[in-house]
């Protein structure tokens, strides 16, 4: 149980990779299918509390072969994983670090690192006096600290015990400024589409559902936010309209070209808009992460 313990330690959340629990009942499908390539972690009051994740990634934690392959098998599951993980032995010197630590840090290949090639002097001396305390003490520690190597940006790095040594996991914590802002963006284009009423944004998921509906689809449709949640995108339009649309979508997933479409749509039950759609692929890195769609209205029709 404690190596279980100590490898599930490694595996933390990443941004992209949180749910709500409302949101992962709501669309399992979905979430389902990215834990099939990394954990997603389920939030308690805005923490991360449960994990689903792989058959084939439980069994790695869990399975006492993983221990017996010792360093192969730790460097294997490292590699696996996206978090900038770096390890040190009892003398503080760096003697494993994960692909995305090495990444980050810029210092693939080489060999007998110490702690101040992560930072600096400065930094380092904080790091091992942490890491001190952490291994001593046998609890961790949390400390943010200026990434030197990337200058303007910082990290959070929690410090724990880890065999004779401890383990630093650190997150970029400028990506969740810059991640803020941008959300902070949408939210205002999202607003201004609002405000003109015969405009909307929206964001389809690869199952073709909706996702995160936004306030200027709700003006559009007349529906509701919280009813957009659960909804098909196509079932927003018109019978005729909606195999056009839907193979609009396939095509702009299958070969990432942006797509406009024409289409009608019904509108508080009583009227019948004709609207103009634009979509655009979504990527997760290189991989197709859904479309996103603006809807432009025209004139209102009796149906």
């Amino acid at each position: 149980m404690r190596a279980m313990n100590q490898h599930l330690d490694l595996v933390r959340p990443g941004a992209a990779q949180t749910v709500t629990a409302s949101e992962l009942v709501r669309q399992f499908g979905l979430w389902q299918e990215r834990a099939v390539h990394a954990p997603v972690y389920v939030l308690h009051r805005g923490r991360p509390r449960l994990a689903l994740a792989s058959i084939e990634l439980m069994e790695a934690l869990c399975s006492a072969r993983l221990r017996d392959r010792g360093a192969a098998g730790l460097d294997a599951l490292l590699d696996a994983i996206r978090e900038i993980v770096v390890i040190v032995d009892g003398d503080l010197a760096v003697v494993r670090m994960s692909g995305a630590a090495r990444r980050y840090f810029d210092l693939d290949g080489e060999a007998g690192l110490t702690l101040d090639r992560l930072g600096g002097r400065v930094v380092a001396d904080f790091l091992a006096d942490r890491a001190r305390r952490a291994i001593e003490r046998g609890l961790a520690e949390t400390v943010e600290i200026a990434a030197t190597r990337r200058p303007g940006r910082r990290l959070s790095i929690d410090i724990l015990p880890w065999g004779d040594g401890a383990a630093l996991i650190a997150e970029d914590i400028t990506l969740d400024d810059e991640r803020r802002a941008a959300q902070g963006h949408v939210r205002a284009l999202d607003d201004a589409l609002a405000a003109v009423e015969d405009a909307a944004a929206a964001r389809i998921n690869l199952r073709g559902y909706l996702e995160d509906p936004t306030p200027s689809l709700a003006a559009l449709t007349g529906i509701a936010v919280e009813t957009l949640a659960s909804v098909r995108f196509v079932t927003l339009l018109e019978v005729g309209s909606r195999v056009a649309v839907a193979d609009a979508i396939e095509a702009v997933i299958a070969d990432g070209v942006p797509r406009g479409v024409t289409a009608r749509m019904p509108v508080n039950r009583a009227d019948v808009r004709s609207i103009r759609i634009g979509l655009s692929l979504l990527r997760r890195g290189v991989a197709p992460d859904g479309v996103a769609a603006v809807l432009v209205g025209d004139r209102l029709e009796k149906p």
